[in-house]
């Protein structure tokens, strides 16, 4: 059992993209390692309804937020939002990402900017936004944790098409 190798009680985690495919999974292994886990998209209806899920496993809790992380307005509002409702994080795990997909003698300044905006930018100010909450309990011997997930795309984009990655 995990819970004979290390647990999580009592840390709290954000997940962007916490409700669908790898981010789903990672949501789970937390959940399942005893933390408070917040998972947070788009789609405040996909969240809500992988939490419910969650929370049936009773171990971690599972809470589901909206997030659309296309404007550092946006994150800001995000950060405060999740500060009114937490008191603080251990772990961040900046999962949500774009990928677009064309030949190169054709690949569009708007693909090119949808990836590299929420990849590269809303991760960056994402991460700023919540540094107030990661501190807030970390310490050197209990440091809090932050983790960038990529796509096989990142190691072989020409395989895809998938230039801006």
């Amino acid at each position: 059992m995990i819970e004979q190798l290390f647990t999580l009680q009592g840390k709290t985690a954000l997940i962007t993209g916490g409700g669908k495919g790898i981010g789903a999974m990672m949501t789970q292994g937390l959940i399942e390692s005893g933390a408070d886990v917040i998972i947070a998209s788009r789609s405040l209806e996909t969240c809500e309804a992988f939490a419910a899920e969650m929370n049936k496993l009773g171990k971690g809790k599972c809470t589901g937020m909206t997030v659309d992380l296309s404007s550092i307005e946006n994150i800001t509002a995000f950060a405060e939002k999740l500060s009114d409702q937490v008191g603080h994080l251990d772990i961040l795990i900046n999962n949500s990402g774009a990928s677009w997909g064309a030949p190169l003698e054709d690949y569009p300044e708007k693909g090119w900017d949808k990836v590299m905006d929420l990849n590269v930018k809303a991760v960056f100010f994402l991460t700023k936004s919540l540094l107030p909450l990661l501190k807030k309990q970390a310490s050197q011997e209990n440091p809090s944790r932050i983790v960038m997930i990529s796509s096989v795309a990142a190691v072989s984009p020409d395989s895809m098409m998938a230039y801006s990655y």
